[in-house]
């Protein structure tokens, strides 16, 4: 319903910035057809790495990224390809 309400008002491109739940929610049923992954060389958690989520492991059909692209950012890395 909202992505109909948006295309409707000329709504073409949607950025999802959000967390692994909703990520998912989004990869499941194929809405996505773009990725953009950030890397930032920072600490996360008590040994410097985060585990995927518990959400994210559900998926069922991996994809592989398309048409892949990086840039940087100082340290930063942003990876974009297509699903």
């Amino acid at each position: 319903e909202t992505f109909s309400q948006l295309g409707s008002r000329g709504v073409q491109q949607l950025l999802i910035d959000a967390g692994p739940t909703l990520i998912t929610e989004f990869l499941k049923p194929n809405l996505a057809d773009e990725a953009q992954i950030s890397i930032a060389p920072l600490t996360l958690g008590n040994n410097g790495t985060a585990p995927a989520s518990e959400t994210m492991k559900t998926l069922a059909n991996k994809q592989n990224i398309k048409d892949v692209q990086t840039d940087t950012f100082g340290n930063d890395i942003r990876i974009c390809g297509y699903l």
